[in-house]
């Protein structure tokens, strides 16, 4: 096994539903909704190593698979799947053993860790393709934490923090933090920056929970059980301040990674912490407006019916797809009539050809809004700007709706459900374009 550089890095969305702290947030039909749209509409995803293992929801994906090779295994093995290493490793064994010896996995059963390595290996073969980690990812993960989370409460457009919500968490926002960041000056050597789970044992402290802790559910889970909390933190407060450090840590892998964001609701308080844990290191000086947009509305088979097919079936359905994502991407890059016509017609004979291959399956109704920028644009005042703009009208709406990007805009995919809650997916720009990736 040996890391490869990939020329198509930045065409590459981060795989937030892996991380393991969404287990409790997120549904197994969520994630595989997730995972089975970014292989039909995503040039690939990145994967850091931990949420391999870490993530409940892509070991049950795995070990639970009807078939051979899951969905993810088949992405792993032809690279539309890659994994990002902090260090080399020839085999997905190696992986686990020097993640475990750096305790950077949760509380995973070593049962499970094995069996999950064990089938890495022997599914995952020829074409898989490996990206190094970037260096002093912690020292600007603690850089983006006391941008976004410092001073006072961030707005953006329409959405704001409630002022008793960051008083609630100004503990956590300063003494948590500095204390984290702390622990690792001390370490021996010194190291830098901070680490996601060491706030979470610090906050564990402070609560007085006794019990293992590793990621943001479980100490929520913990924070439950208590009989109060200290001053006047609640647990919703606690668990709105994870949810912001949670976001930014993925944020800041995915920056680095030069790959595309993802933010996995549309929530003000959340796109407003982003926003400003972004500032220093984007270039907000260049404005740009929409130069192109249009609406479709499709139908494909639902994620019940493409759930049961074997993943080898969903290979093809994403091979058909080559058409859509070349002039989706070129209407991007340069958006004219001319383009915007043919994204359109690509996308209505993408969605025949999938409907044309499961003839008679249930299907979903998707309405899509695509916005297409004539610039590339750093930071994300633009990006930011259209989700506002385009979301409000979807918030009435009884549907899941996802943002997508192949190139430099924002794509909107609304999921029709009749008389379900809504859920949103959100993309958000890559530091150097602007681009918000689909799920």
């Amino acid at each position: 096994m040996s890391q490869i550089p990939s020329p198509e890095a930045r065409g590459r969305t981060f795989f937030s539903a892996a991380d393991g702290t969404l287990t409790d947030s997120m549904s197994q039909d969520k994630f595989q909704l997730s995972l089975l749209h970014s292989y039909l509409f995503e040039p690939g995803i990145l994967v850091p190593d931990a949420f391999l293992y870490s993530s409940r929801r892509l070991r049950d994906h795995v070990l639970n698979s009807p078939f051979e090779k899951s969905l993810f295994e088949l992405g792993l093995a032809d690279g539309w799947v890659v994994p990002s290493l902090r260090q080399r490793a020839q085999t997905f064994g190696e992986i686990v053993q020097y993640l475990t010896s750096a305790n950077l996995i949760g509380l995973v059963p070593e049962s499970e860790l094995r069996e999950l390595a064990d089938r890495y290996d022997r599914n995952v073969t020829a074409k898989l393709r490996l990206s190094s980690w970037p260096d002093r990812m912690g020292e600007t993960f603690k850089d983006s934490l006391i941008r976004g989370l410092r001073g006072d409460a961030p707005t953006y457009g329409g959405f704001n923090i409630p002022i008793n919500l960051w008083e609630q968490t100004e503990k956590l926002r300063k003494d948590i933090i500095d204390s984290a960041i702390q622990v690792e000056l001390d370490r021996n050597p010194p190291g830098f920056g901070v680490r996601r789970s060491e706030i979470c044992r610090k906050i564990a402290h402070i609560l007085g929970v006794t019990r293992p802790v590793r990621h943001g559910s479980d100490l929520l889970e913990a924070a439950g059980e208590l009989d109060s909390l200290p001053g006047d933190l609640t647990v919703e407060a606690l668990g709105r301040y994870l949810r912001w450090v949670d976001e930014i840590y993925r944020l800041n892998q995915a920056d680095r990674s030069l790959v595309r964001p993802s933010c996995l609701e549309v929530e003000g308080d959340v796109l407003a912490i982003l926003k400003h844990a972004r500032t220093a290191t984007a270039n907000t000086d260049i404005a740009a407006v929409p130069s192109d947009s249009f609406e479709a509305s499709i139908r494909i088979p639902s994620l019940k019916r493409l759930d049961q097919l074997h993943p080898t079936q969903l290979q093809h359905l994403r091979d058909i797809g080559w058409g859509w994502r070349d002039a989706w991407s070129t209407f991007q890059e340069s958006p004219t009539t001319t383009t915007r016509h043919a994204a359109e017609k690509t996308l209505e004979e993408y969605a025949s050809q999938i409907r044309k291959q499961m003839p008679g399956a249930a299907q979903s109704a998707v309405n899509i809004k695509a916005v297409a920028a004539a610039v590339g644009v750093q930071g994300m005042a633009v990006a930011a700007d259209i989700l506002t703009q385009s979301l409000e009208s979807l918030m009435s709406v009884p549907a899941s709706a996802v943002v997508a990007s192949v190139s430099s805009g924002v794509l909107i995919f609304k999921y029709l459900q009749s008389k379900r809650g809504t859920q949103y997916t959100v993309r958000l720009p890559r530091l150097n374009n602007f681009i918000l990736p689909s799920e």
